[in-house]
């Protein structure tokens, strides 16, 4: 189980628009302080793993008018739900496949959700594939370099309309794993997962 905290402060600097007539909206330089947490659970053992979170749990006012009759609250932080899962299948001394899913749930949208699989030769190369219920494809890959160091890099292919404006994204990440041995009993990081 797991608690995160954290803020986020945001600052709209409207004068630094050029706009074509005033709106009532879009005056000054309104910034807004907004203190946030999440929690989580997460089981795993070597063969299977399932977590569930909610990262942001306080609806914070992120842009607010007064002048509207309306409503007063025109944009609010809304809570994310996940639950993620998925498992190892050795297919022989080699080769294991794990496939993978992440549902995401979020009021007044619909569920989203993405699949994967990775393909694990030799407990050291990670290649697999992505794909987001959107129509998004992923391709990613990750080297095991030793017990503490892993690196690796995804890229991300956009199919759906958007696709025109861009050409898709690029991740690399390095994760570097810190041993806690004079702790009671070195807790090991779940190896897949």
């Amino acid at each position: 189980m797991g608690l995160q905290g954290g803020f986020n402060q945001r600052t709209t600097d409207y004068e630094r628009l050029n706009l074509l007539s005033t709106d009532p909206l879009m005056q000054g330089a309104p910034t807004r302080f907004s203190p946030n947490f999440g929690t989580g659970i997460y089981l795993a053992n070597p063969v299977y793993y399932i977590g569930a979170s909610v990262p942001y749990i306080v609806e914070n006012i992120i842009l607010q008018n007064s002048e509207l009759t309306n409503s007063d609250n025109l944009s609010i932080e809304k809570r994310h739900y996940y639950l993620s899962g998925g498992f190892i299948y050795p297919i022989n001394d080699h080769l294991k496949i794990s496939p993978g899913f992440l549902l995401k749930a979020q009021e007044a949208i619909p569920l989203s959700w993405n699949a994967n699989v990775n393909i694990i030769v030799d407990e050291i190369a990670y290649i697999g594939l992505n794909y987001r219920n959107v129509g998004d494809f992923g391709i990613l890959g990750q080297l095991v370099l030793n017990e503490n160091l892993r690196v690796g890099y995804a890229y991300d292919i956009n199919t759906s309309a958007v696709s025109i404006n861009t050409s898709g994204s690029h991740e690399i990440f390095v994760n570097y794993r810190i041993k806690l041995k004079n702790y009671k009993k070195d807790p090991q990081c779940p190896v897949y997962f």
